[in-house]
């Protein structure tokens, strides 16, 4: 099958573990990919700086969007898709997803990651929700509102996975030791928003337990708040590499959701059990349905966090009984071989 993919610049990596899959279950795969106007703003060049000018701003990224959209219209000329594939908006127009059905004639599936009315996150996503054919949600609270503005053949639930060329057990140095040891651990974006004060809300009540926190952006802006933050954040990102390392050396990793999930998990939950490392989590009911078998641990408050990470910390044994249950029932279920293998099902 001919799978014809939008792509974007997000450093959880979903875009590529996608396509790794479906070359995996034997597809051709052509992707058109968003340029990283994020990535362009972080180099400390002149023109760069410029674009912090909103205006100049929005005019440099309404240009990146049309050739985007020019380029997927090529695409789908050239390549003649069996399918198009796309997660959440990413620049799409509704004008292309009009032409892509009306010139391809194949179904047109996005997977929804993030909550589509999130008007900081997306600007033509309820829109452009109409025009799909097969729409995968990853929180099923976000289905009742999206059936409001459309009605593809298929809506249905479809969590996060993860990729296990990136995430398993792997040697690590006596420098990567020392560096990314940890009792306790998070990785994630700081965010510098309602979202981003709720993880460190969160993470200063197990501050003195030796935490170490990992990720890009905006963790700086919370000190005001939460001093006890200072010491713990690490002042750096980490690769998906380094991540896998973090989720195995730690002792224990938090996994704290982003709050616009209500019952589901992200991507972590999956790449955390896949990596051998042991996760405590902030109590969502789809983790319950996906392990019913309680092998990830959950804290459903700050005093409830306090007392698992004591009490998980003095009790490595059940530490590793989980953490091996939880890595067996990934590997067999939930990974992105399998995400996209039941995605395509759906389809046919």
């Amino acid at each position: 099958m001919k799978i014809l993919m939008a792509s974007y610049a997000w450093p959880g990596g979903t875009q590529s573990f996608c396509v790794r899959a479906f070359k995996e279950l034997g597809h051709d795969v052509h992707e058109v990919k968003v340029p990283d106007i994020e990535q362009f703003r972080r180099k400390k060049i002149v023109w760069a700086r410029l674009l912090y000018f909103s205006p100049l701003d929005r005019l440099v990224t309404e240009a990146l969007w049309k050739q985007f959209n020019r380029s997927v219209r090529e695409a789908v000329t050239s390549f003649k898709p069996d399918v198009f594939f796309t997660i959440n908006e990413r620049y799409l127009w509704p004008e292309t997803l009009k032409f892509i059905k009306e010139k391809a004639h194949c179904p047109l599936i996005c997977w929804i990651a993030d909550n589509p009315f999130d008007s900081r996150r997306f600007t033509c996503f309820p829109v452009n929700l109409a025009h799909f054919t097969h729409l995968f949600v990853g929180e099923p609270l976000w289905i009742p509102n999206i059936r409001m503005i459309a009605s593809p053949e298929v809506i249905e639930v479809l969590h996060g996975a993860a990729d296990t060329d990136v995430f398993g057990p792997v040697e690590v140095s006596d420098e990567e030791r020392r560096k990314y040891d940890s009792p306790v651990s998070f990785v994630g974006h700081g965010y510098v928003l309602a979202e981003g004060y709720y993880r460190g809300r969160i993470l200063e009540a197990v501050v003195e337990y030796g935490l170490k926190i990992w990720g890009y952006g905006g963790w700086e802006g919370y000190y005001r708040y939460f001093p006890s933050l200072r010491s713990a954040y690490q002042g750096e990102s980490t690769s998906l590499e380094q991540t896998n390392i973090v989720n195995q050396m730690s002792s224990i990793v938090l996994n704290i959701v982003n709050p616009q999930c209500f019952t589901a998990m992200q991507q972590r939950t999956f790449e955390i059990a896949a990596a051998g490392g042991f996760q405590l989590a902030d109590q969502r009911s789809e983790i319950d349905k996906l392990f019913p078998g309680g092998e990830i641990a959950q804290f459903t408050s700050r005093e409830d966090l306090r007392q698992k990470v004591r009490y998980y910390l003095d009790h490595p044994s059940e530490r590793h009984k989980l953490t091996q249950s939880a890595r067996e029932i990934v590997l067999t279920k939930y990974t992105y071989l399998h995400r996209m293998q039941e995605m395509l099902e759906f389809v046919r």
